[in-house]
């Protein structure tokens, strides 16, 4: 069999803070990708949101990152998945 059959692919993924909402959804999703394709798997890593998830995506630190679809991109980004739709709640007093 040859060997880069055998192989196991790991990639990088950052998403928000551990107390935040997005940290425990990406840890579910890495665990459902782990269970479905044993050869792949997604280490999740803390960060501090948007701005420095594309830092690091850009640095080549990370693989993925999760941000919102307001984010300011680069031309090398690629869309993978839309999770949510973003909701605008506008409060505003009398």
């Amino acid at each position: 069999m040859h060997p880069d059959k055998q192989r196991v692919h790991e990639l990088t993924l950052a998403t928000g803070t551990k107390s935040g909402n997005y940290y425990p959804f990406e840890q579910a999703i890495a665990e459902v990708v782990t269970q479905q394709n044993p050869r792949l798997r997604i280490r999740v890593i803390e960060s501090q949101g948007a701005e420095k998830n594309m830092r690091l995506l850009q640095a080549n630190e990370v693989q993925l990152a999760i941000v919102p679809n307001n984010t300011a991109a680069v031309p090398s980004d690629r869309g993978l998945a839309s999770f949510f739709k973003d909701v605008l709640h506008l409060i505003v007093s009398e």
